[in-house]
């Protein structure tokens, strides 16, 4: 059994096509601070409480190879940290079925800090004020997800 009392993170890795696609569009367009292909990730749930019903999931991930799913770039925006003090660039992405994950992780306890859930993958953590990324065309690049995670809560986690 997971020990969760800090809470559960979920969160769906991507094919290393899709990282390979992704890091070659962040190089063209010259996306200060990127973050490294191997954390490309989008969160489905960061939760605070546990979710008592997949407390017998193990930390093996799920695989996802087989399911057929694609989601499609929707826009760029800028989110701010967690702490606050700068600005994260992140690719929105139109991908129901983290949506539809997400909200069976909150009809099974789960509990999320923002008003609303908006599929995503941060391109940077850290961008600079001047940095004009509203004249950026989105990917034209499908994000094939290969596996979801479970993991307890890391409550002092930090953007590397």
């Amino acid at each position: 059994m997971i020990e969760r009392r800090n809470g559960t993170y979920a969160a769906a890795t991507y094919e290393d096509s899709t990282a390979n696609q992704l890091a070659d569009w962040l190089n063209l367009h010259k996306i200060p601070n990127q973050i490294p292909t191997n954390k490309l990730h989008s969160t489905i749930i960061y939760s605070r409480t546990p979710i008592p019903t997949i407390s017998h999931i193990s930390m093996d991930a799920v695989e996802l190879k087989d399911l057929g799913w694609r989601f499609v770039p929707d826009k760029l925006a800028m989110f701010t940290s967690s702490s606050g003090d700068k600005d994260v660039l992140v690719l929105t992405l139109k991908a129901p079925e983290l949506v539809d994950m997400h909200e069976n992780c909150l009809f099974s306890g789960a509990t999320h800090d923002h008003e609303t859930y908006e599929p995503h993958v941060t391109l940077s953590y850290d961008i600079p004020k001047d940095f004009d990324w509203l004249n950026i065309p989105v990917p034209s690049m499908y994000f094939v997800p290969s596996r979801i995670y479970f993991e307890p809560l890391n409550l002092n986690w930090k953007a590397e």
